[in-house]
């Protein structure tokens, strides 16, 4: 029998992505740019016949989800989880994240220009060094100790809904029975996901909006085949997302 494939898609861009907004399980609709990025990443599955759709029960991922499937032929109902929801950042959630990453990073005592974050590309660095030198679970951890309302998820919690969501997947990817699987949801949830399916393939690269990665399924191990491949979209402007 044929592997499994499991194909695995971030959500568009969305109004919050465009505003740099910390955007967990606060929602907003996706952008114009990124209604058409969610049509031209369907356009490359259209061929794939998916035996099971699972996705975020977060708005912006129920409306990718839709412009995906609209080439596809398939009549599998999308089930949603609410495990591949995005982390939450509690207190943080709506705060501009060149903030609330920089309230973070000075947590764990990292180097923060005393202004703060001026720039995305600088943020993005630090973020970089964080996950390359920090422990598993160190920024997830400090988003919950810094969090001024004390409501974001620490890495238990979290940790325990990604290994609930990797137990779906797989649970599909075994019934499909060496078929296609389609899992859409966060950029930061499905880091976590795809870290957890293959360590050694996952190499922490930041997954662009409606990037596709590919995990094939075989005997209960997975390979990641494709990771964050993004469609070469005609617009006018570069992409701004950092979470959510």
């Amino acid at each position: 029998m044929n592997p499994t494939r499991v194909y695995f898609v971030r959500h568009g861009e969305s109004l919050f992505n465009v505003l740099s907004i910390t955007s967990g399980w606060s929602d907003s609709p996706l952008s114009a740019r990124g209604e058409e990025q969610c049509r031209i990443a369907g356009l490359e599955l259209r061929d794939v016949p998916f035996d099971a759709v699972l996705t975020s029960d977060l708005g912006r991922v129920r409306q990718t989800t839709r412009l995906l499937l609209e080439a596809n032929a398939t009549t599998v109902r999308p089930v949603e989880l609410p495990q591949l929801r995005e982390q939450f950042y509690g207190g943080f959630e709506g705060t501009p994240n060149l903030d609330t990453f920089a309230a973070i990073f000075r947590h764990l005592g990292l180097a923060v220009p005393a202004a703060g974050f001026t720039s995305l590309g600088d943020l993005r660095t630090v973020m970089r060094e964080a996950h390359e030198n920090l422990p598993a679970g160190a920024l997830v951890d400090a988003t919950a100790a810094a969090d001024p309302l004390g409501l974001a998820e620490d890495w238990a919690r979290y940790q325990g809904r990604v290994e609930r969501a990797v137990a779906a997947v797989s649970e599909a990817a075994t019934a499909s029975r060496g078929g296609n699987v389609l899992v859409v949801a966060h950029g930061a949830v499905l880091s976590a996901i795809l870290a957890h399916l293959d360590p050694n393939g996952y190499d922490q690269r930041h997954l662009g909006n409606a990037s596709i990665s590919i995990a094939e399924y075989d005997g209960g191990r997975y390979t990641l085949t494709q990771l964050g491949e993004e469609a070469q979209f005609e617009l006018r402007r570069p992409a701004t997302a950092v979470v959510g």
